[in-house]
């Protein structure tokens, strides 16, 4: 009975490391959708937005 104890005692080690090694991995993908520091969104700020959308509007309206 003892060494059921031990073993559940050891799993639940590992499941902490586990746990916090997800959350920080959880943390950084939040971060990567949303970066406040750097405020930008998918690692992209305002202008690098604007680049991209205005020559994704020329492709889409002007294929010639």
């Amino acid at each position: 009975m003892s060494n059921k104890d031990s073993d559940s005692d050891a799993g639940e080690g590992r499941c902490q490391s586990c746990m916090s090694s997800t959350k920080d991995k959880f943390n950084g993908f939040l971060s990567f959708l949303w970066n406040p520091q750097e405020k930008t969104v998918l690692g992209r700020g305002g202008k690098s937005w604007g680049k991209y959308r205005i020559v994704v509007c020329k492709i889409y309206f002007y294929p010639n």
